[in-house]
Parts: structure tokens; sequence; C-alpha cells
């Protein structure tokens, strides 16, 4: 398991140097990277990769793209909260 995570933490390394950090493939890489950091027993490193992970996901492919979805579920992160409709209004409230 440690030889996976040196080399998924490479692979990060080298997307980020050579695609950026907000590039679908390098935000793959990423979540690569905190999967193995989470199964190698660094649990706070993986939590913060995975957060930053999972805002670039939102940021750059959406809260519904499937990919996102996936990283959120498997990182146990609730979504982020959605501003109500104005169906979810009350429209007769005098501060509207």
């Amino acid at each position: 398991m440690e030889t996976a995570r040196q080399l998924d933490e490479d692979t990060l390394a080298r997307k980020r140097r050579t695609l950026g950090e907000d590039h679908p493939d390098t935000l793959i890489s990423a979540y690569n990277a905190s999967t193995s950091l989470r199964r190698t027993g660094k649990a706070h490193k993986a939590r913060q990769l995975t957060k930053d992970t999972l805002l670039r996901f939102r940021r750059i492919l959406g809260k519904d793209h499937p990919v996102t979805q996936t990283a959120a579920a498997s990182a146990d992160v609730p979504p982020p909260p959605t501003r109500p409709s104005m169906s979810d209004l009350d429209t007769r409230d005098p501060w509207l």
C-alpha cells in the first residue's frame, strides 16, 4: 500500500505541474491520492486533500456531475447547501 501511495502522490505532482491544479485529470489523480493516503493511515492529510479536491470538482465539473457525486459519496461529505427556489418562499412575507 505504501508503494501505491507514493506512486499516486508522484502522479498527482506531475499532473499538477503539466496540466494545472484544476484540470479534470489532475483532480482524479488527487482523488486517487487521497484514497491511498486514507488507506495508509494518513487520515488528516487525506481529509485535507479530499476536501480540496471535492471543492474543485464541484467548481469545475458541477455538483451534479457523476464524478463529483462519486467523490462526495465515497468521501462521506455532505453536499453544499442549496439556495431556496421561489416556490419555497412564502410570498405573503412583507419582507420579500
